[in-house]
């Protein structure tokens, strides 16, 4: 895997912000930004590993919308607050990576069962955090 891929990841989520403040859904727009970055490192690089490119994706991913929400977690929270965030949301990034980057190699169909289940994934995550919010610290 080259040393693009964490980097595209990492900024991922400033670049697709602005479209989430468009659309209504941001678990459509971060995993179909997320599945294109995966589709290109699969065509261009000749030893693509999915669970290692999902990992990684996953992970930077997680991390920098993590700091991109760091200044409102810490008005409204605390450092703690941070560190939880995280803990949630890299195994969701991860897992959700994994899902599109395992259906790469397969038929076109399977890749788009692949986002369908990495966006169905993203919406319930996103659902049960805004149903638990009052309980949680961000």
């Amino acid at each position: 895997m080259s040393v693009v891929a964490p980097l595209i990841a990492a900024a991922l989520p400033f670049v697709v912000w602005p479209l989430e403040l468009l659309l209504p859904s941001p678990a459509v727009v971060e995993e179909l930004a997320k599945a294109a970055t995966i589709f290109f490192f699969n065509r261009s690089v000749p030893r693509f590993n999915p669970l290692r490119t999902a990992l990684v994706m996953g992970v930077m991913f997680a991390l920098s919308e993590s700091v991109m929400y760091m200044f409102n977690i810490i008005s409204v929270g605390n450092l703690s607050t941070l560190f939880l965030r995280l803990l949630i949301t890299i195994p969701l990034h991860t897992s959700t990576s994994f899902l599109i980057a395992k259906n790469v190699f397969a038929s076109k169909k399977q890749a788009c069962l692949g986002i369908l289940g990495a966006i169905a994934l993203h919406a319930v995550f996103n659902w049960i955090i805004r149903s638990y919010s009052a309980a949680l610290p961000f």
